[in-house]
């Protein structure tokens, strides 16, 4: 019996890669980058309570691949804190409240320790058909979603950075005069964003898309809504 115990804890080390004097360590956990912001409303104050998701960009070889990554609250003052991989190159964050809607994207390029923060704007900003983008929030996609040939007031509308797939960027509704913008239109990972408009035109399920690309520039894009 003791010989046998002997055997078997011997085949436990494989004598052409441990020896006596080696130790087990346990795998680096990944470098991290910290991307600390606040949340903040369209008079400039800060939005507390507010869910950050995160999406990561990775560049390799000129080759882009994405994935989610943490996500988090922000605290009273409105300010989040986010540990991202370091891999990562750009970072799309979302902003979530009831009340609040993210007409801008906040999609922007990461190398380091980054401050980014992250604009909302209040449902009765939105619906109000004096509202406009921000000052710096070019690239701009705006214009008109018509519904049976009028201007439709709170129609869902959103920016998609994923070609369609559902990697939504912004997210805003029409103004009661059917009006709508969405601004910070990203340059990376690729230009530009699918525009989609939703509504349930009457009873009937309706949608539209409408590939926007922009570079510098603003860009008008109406659009008229059709049963899906």
């Amino acid at each position: 019996m003791r010989g046998l115990w002997l055997l078997v804890a011997a085949g436990c080390v494989d004598p052409q890669t441990h020896g006596a004097g080696d130790s087990f360590t346990k795998p680096r956990p990944p470098a991290t980058v910290m991307v600390t912001g606040r949340v903040y409303g369209e008079t400039g104050a800060s939005i507390a309570g507010a869910s950050i998701a995160s999406w990561v960009w990775t560049n390799t070889n000129g080759s882009w691949s994405g994935r989610v990554g943490p996500s988090t609250t922000a605290d009273p003052a409105g300010h989040y804190d986010l540990a991202l991989a370091a891999s990562g190159s750009v970072v799309k964050l979302s902003a979530m409240k009831p009340g609040f809607q993210q007409p801008c994207i906040t999609q922007v390029a990461f190398a380091a320790n980054s401050v980014i923060d992250v604009p909302v704007h209040s449902d009765a900003y939105i619906a109000d058909p004096a509202s406009q983008p921000p000052a710096n929030g070019s690239p701009v996609v705006q214009g008109f979603v018509y519904e049976n040939g009028v201007p439709a007031a709170n129609v869902w509308v959103d920016a998609d950075l994923d070609d369609g797939l559902g990697l939504l960027g912004a997210s805003t509704h029409t103004a009661s005069n059917g009006h709508y913008w969405i601004c910070r239109v990203p340059t990376v990972p690729r230009p530009g964003a699918l525009i989609e408009a939703a509504d349930d035109c009457g009873g009937t399920a309706c949608t539209l898309h409408a590939w926007a690309t922009v570079g510098a520039v603003d860009t008008p894009l109406d659009l008229t809504l059709a049963p899906r």
